[in-house]
């Protein structure tokens, strides 16, 4: 099967080459080359990644993640609906999720020196994207396998924060989910609730 590793690597390949593919369609959009300053340091250095990536190793993330669409589409053949936490833990302040200290030091390095081939080492970009898997876990699998689901705010933190659950269906059965979304917001609504801060 397709270990976790194999997914965390192939998810931020894609990732990469995603954000060289989007920044430079901001630079068509915009008529010049984009610089640091345009995006997040984090946007950047994401980009240039991207930028390192052969077609055949872009092709093998894509194919790992057609491997994890077969795993989970046998998987799901037997459930309708499979029930995880939208997030792998309770939702972050804002602003916490930025890089610090040595991470800040290392971005910095990233965005002013050439990446070479060590940036993309599989150790390297599983260290580096591993932290984010941890803090989305489930997402991630839906957006890879193109299963739908729906992320609904059916918990409330002892701080007034809204704790998402994450529905996922079968590969092509949206109306399964969105046939429960609508009877769970029926059942327990959540329009009118808004975290502190946010009235």
């Amino acid at each position: 099967g397709v270990q976790r590793e194999d997914v965390i690597f192939a998810m931020g390949t894609l990732v990469a080459a995603d954000a060289a593919t989007i920044l430079r369609a901001g630079e068509k959009a915009m008529g010049r080359k984009a610089t640091r300053q345009d995006v997040e340091g984090n946007t950047w250095a994401l980009a240039k990644l991207g930028h390192t990536f052969s077609a055949t190793e872009l092709e093998e993330a894509v194919a790992t993640l057609r491997q994890l669409g077969l795993h989970m589409a046998r998987f799901m053949s037997d459930y309708d609906i499979l029930l995880n936490s939208t997030l792998g833990m309770p939702p972050a302040p804002v602003g916490s999720l930025r890089p610090k200290g040595v991470e800040k030091l290392a971005l910095s390095l990233i965005n002013h020196l050439p990446l070479g081939s060590i940036a993309k080492q599989r150790s390297m970009l599983i260290g580096n994207f591993a932290p984010v898997f941890d803090w989305m876990c489930n997402t991630p699998i839906a957006n890879a396998t193109g299963a739908p689901s729906a992320s609904l705010p059916l918990h409330w933190s002892s701080e007034g924060l809204p704790v998402g659950m994450m529905f996922t269906g079968r590969f092509g059965d949206d109306l399964t989910v969105l046939q429960l979304a609508r009877q769970l917001e029926q059942a327990q609504p959540w329009f009118d609730r808004r975290p502190p801060g946010f009235d």
